[in-house]
């Protein structure tokens, strides 16, 4: 069995490439790469389960990621706009 721990309801929106590498040195990547706010409690390597999107690794922050807010990442970029913001539950794996 693997632990889940609630971490509340998120704000979801989405980030393309920029052409820098992640604020841990990874290069981003869809379906696994997602930025965080690090004083909530997570760090870089951690691996969250986001409900209805399924299991990503902390590997980004950003300065408008503040908080309950969860920044995915996505290569399409007209798509990250077309998702706009969610809201999800939001739990951490393994511990």
């Amino acid at each position: 069995v693997i632990p889940f721990t609630p971490l509340g309801e998120h704000t979801l929106t989405w980030y393309c490439p920029t052409g820098n590498r992640t604020a841990s040195m990874t290069e981003p990547k869809e379906g696994r790469t997602i930025a965080i706010d690090k004083s909530m409690g997570l760090k870089f390597g951690d691996t969250v389960y986001i409900e209805n999107y399924g299991a990503f690794v902390c590997e980004d922050t950003g300065s408008a990621i503040k908080g309950r807010k969860v920044d995915i990442y996505i290569e399409d970029c007209k798509q990250a706009k077309q998702n706009g913001v969610k809201k999800a539950k939001v739990y951490l794996i393994g511990e």
